[in-house]
């Protein structure tokens, strides 16, 4: 008999309610006689991950969507609150913590689990704060002082219930994080689940979060090679992605390029002469996933783009640099973002665009000389599209045939300097497959491109009328009387 432990914190505002549902269903299907624990916070704490700033109508919600999708559950198992597993020596235990440890890093450890990165990667998703500058008069505190007592909670109920298999969601943030460090202590296996694209199409991670380099690669060549297609099919499945892309086609993401204007260029430049397109990322989505993305080159993201900078000062004077910041920078404030606006403007042959600007993306792509990238995925288009690229970052294809990777920061003015022929595409065609037909496919969940989850053909998250009306009872109490409720 197995003890089977699935968490599900949340029950709104992500797919992991839909998808964290297929699996429940899918292991009482597997294993009719085993123990299967379903976890929830079901307003165990009153902030998380989806709601920062304790919004109780929030919790509300959450709580009847883990009610509505348990309802839609064949056969049996055993749901449990994350109330249901603390103590009042957990919460000591978690004050006591804090105030040893005032400074939230992405070092602080504890026992074996780094609370801090975990509250970090929470942090920055939310804020975009990339370095933390308004860290102190955030959430922070209050989230890690919960991941201290949901690990503890966890630690006891893996050795009461001996749990032989977790499932979680991409575990890469608090809470979900505990519920993977919690696995790896105990040397059990703890599946990631993770969406790969529109129509219940999902990934799996074993042990590791869907950052893992070698998982996502993994991933991606065993779609290719396993396909029943032939290879001239596969092919000409892969192009179609980056043919849509280029037309602003809604696949599985934002489109960041709709506001764009065909063909536009840039003015003031001098088309004669070689130009260099640096693409950025919006690098704040890699600030705490690991170590494994650490520039290996620079402190940061800015750091290189000004080295670039430098020698397009010096050595390459004749040669332009134009500079793409990523439309998802659009309306940052921070000074990561802020420095990248002014950067090289003193230099007549360096010119920054702006997140905002119509400049077509495709059209830079199109005169390039050479594409610089620090991890977008605009550099595997470039590859495709027969364009030698250069990778000074970590990215998900930055263990595949892609881009040009320097050894060291010294090669990297032999490779801006030097001639380079566009790399072989048919890594980037690989890509293009898994994003277009990769993933597994569910049984039961379901989500479409407007963003709408499904489990059972039931969308999960439309509130009845008396929720509706909980909700506006709720924020009218609120209001008025500054009392913190929660209508059960």
């Amino acid at each position: 008999m197995k003890n089977i432990l699935i968490a599900q914190i949340h029950g709104i505002g992500t797919v992991a309610k839909g998808v964290m549902l297929e699996v429940l269903q899918n292991m009482l299907n597997q294993y009719p006689e085993s123990n299967v624990y379903y976890l929830s916070c079901s307003n165990s704490f009153n902030v998380c991950h989806v709601n920062v700033n304790k919004i109780p109508e929030t919790c509300y919600l959450c709580k009847q969507g883990i009610k509505k999708g348990i309802n839609l559950i064949d056969k049996d198992f055993i749901h449990l609150k994350i109330d249901d597993l603390i103590n009042i020596n957990d919460e000591k235990e978690a004050s006591d913590f804090l105030k040893l440890n005032p400074v939230i890093d992405k070092k602080l450890k504890y026992k074996d689990y780094f609370v801090g990165e975990a509250a970090i990667s929470s942090y920055i998703s939310k804020s975009r704060d990339r370095d933390m500058v308004n860290v102190d008069k955030s959430f922070i505190k209050d989230i890690v002082r919960n991941d201290v007592i949901f690990y503890n909670a966890l630690d006891r109920f893996f050795q009461e219930k001996k749990i032989d298999k977790v499932y979680n969601f991409n575990g890469r943030n608090s809470y979900q994080k505990a519920v993977l460090s919690t696995s790896i202590k105990y040397g059990i296996d703890c599946i990631n689940m993770e969406v790969a694209r529109p129509e219940g199409y999902l990934e799996i991670f074993k042990n590791v979060i869907p950052h893992d380099i070698n998982a996502k690669t993994n991933l991606i060549n065993e779609a290719w090679n396993k396909s029943q297609l032939k290879i001239g099919e596969r092919r000409e499945i892969g192009a179609s992605f980056f043919e849509k892309k280029i037309n602003n086609e809604n696949l599985n993401d934002k489109v960041y390029t709709k506001d764009q204007i065909k063909d536009k260029l840039p003015i003031g430049i001098d088309y004669t002469k070689k130009t260099y397109v640096l693409f950025t990322s919006s690098d704040d989505e890699f600030a705490a996933v690991g170590k494994e993305y650490d520039n290996p080159f620079f402190r940061d993201q800015n750091d290189g783009i000004k080295y670039i900078i430098e020698i397009f000062s010096k050595i390459l004077i004749d040669c332009n640099l134009v500079i793409r910041m990523h439309p998802n920078l659009k309306g940052i404030q921070f000074d990561y973002v802020r420095v990248l606006r002014e950067m090289g403007k003193d230099l007549s042959n360096v010119q920054v665009i702006f997140p905002e600007s119509p400049v077509d993306t495709y059209a830079l792509l199109n005169i390039a000389e050479k594409v610089i990238v620090f991890g977008s995925t605009i550099g595997v288009e470039a590859t495709y599209w027969k364009k030698p690229v250069i990778l000074l970052g970590k990215s998900f294809y930055y263990k595949m045939n892609i881009a040009y990777i320097p050894d060291n920061k010294e090669e990297i003015i032999g490779l801006l300097t030097n001639n380079l022929q566009p790399k072989n595409n048919e890594d980037a065609l690989k890509l293009g497959y898994y994003f277009m037909r990769g993933g597994e496919k569910s049984n039961n969940y379901n989500n479409n491109l407007e963003k709408n989850v499904f489990f059972k053909g039931i969308e999960l998250y439309k509130y009845s009328f008396f929720e509706k009306l909980n909700v506006k009872l709720i924020q009218l109490v609120n209001k008025y009387l500054k009392i913190r409720i929660l209508v059960k």
